[in-house]
């Protein structure tokens, strides 16, 4: 059998210089004016800034101390978007929130036409909110459809299946059903009326679950393909229309407001 190599000696003495590496050149420090202008820079930035004593105090609450808001400092809180800075609405209105993008719409026509606020509030509300609900009444059809279905559909269904009286007489109107070997006596029970009503329901009621689930399976695909199903393409083509219609504003603006703004009454 092989024997294994003995272990090297142990090193003793001096070990070998290694070669020195470059190292990187320092910056040479800044002189003493620069770091007298950067003081007096943030000195001036925090006189600008309020100080914490001005804007909150210190109370007691629930046996520790905190640090809560003056009255004058809620009180300049916004409490409309109207209220808001820029970039607060521009963050807002990236959320989706729609009071933020139609504000920003409304600061828009105010750098393009040069108007007061509440004469660019008056056209968002008035002739653009017109125009983009434009064709509105045409477009919410397949969605009045859907809710009448969907209500007729749930509400009728327990009746149907499990009240003696009303499976009768849909029996004896559209489905023509044999009676039970019992009669109708035999049907004392909801739970006996629902047996001989599954005869004829459970295709109704099984073919529209099926229906109802290939089509949320077909919604999520089409999603994950990028393709836009029915309410987005909708939103989209109504984006672009309004874009189209005044096209002197920010095009960009005027989509975010048209899909985040709710359909007419």
């Amino acid at each position: 059998r092989p024997r294994c190599p003995p272990p090297p000696p142990p090193l003793l003495g001096r070990m070998p210089l290694l070669p020195r590496q470059a190292l990187p050149l320092r910056a040479p420090p800044a002189p003493a004016t620069a770091s007298r202008f950067s003081l007096a820079t943030a000195s001036a930035h925090s006189q600008n800034k309020p100080a914490d004593d001005e804007t909150h105090e210190t109370q007691e609450y629930q046996g520790d101390h905190y640090r809560v808001p003056r009255v004058t400092h809620a009180a300049r809180q916004p409490r409309k978007h109207r209220e808001c800075e820029n970039e607060t609405l521009y963050v807002m209105a990236v959320d989706g929130e729609w009071g933020a993008r139609r504000e920003r719409l409304v600061r828009e026509i105010m750098r393009v036409d040069g108007v007061t606020w509440q004469d660019a509030r008056a056209k968002v509300d008035g002739e653009i909110n017109e125009a983009n609900d434009h064709f509105a009444f045409l477009v919410r059809v397949p969605y009045k459809i859907g809710v009448f279905t969907g209500l007729v559909g749930s509400v009728t269904s327990v009746p149907l299946v499990f009240h003696k009286d009303t499976a009768v007489w849909f029996n004896d109107k559209f489905v023509h059903e044999d009676l039970p070997e019992g009669g109708l006596e035999d049907l004392d029970t909801f739970w006996k009326v629902g047996s001989w009503t599954w005869n004829w329901m459970e295709p109704y009621l099984g073919t529209a679950s099926f229906v109802l689930l290939g089509m949320q399976f077909t919604r999520v695909h089409l999603e994950r393909l990028h393709l836009k199903p029915y309410t987005e393409r909708v939103l989209s083509w109504r984006a672009d229309r309004l874009a189209g219609r005044f096209p002197h504003y920010n095009p960009n603006i005027l989509r975010d407001y048209s899909k985040a703004d709710p359909w007419g009454p």
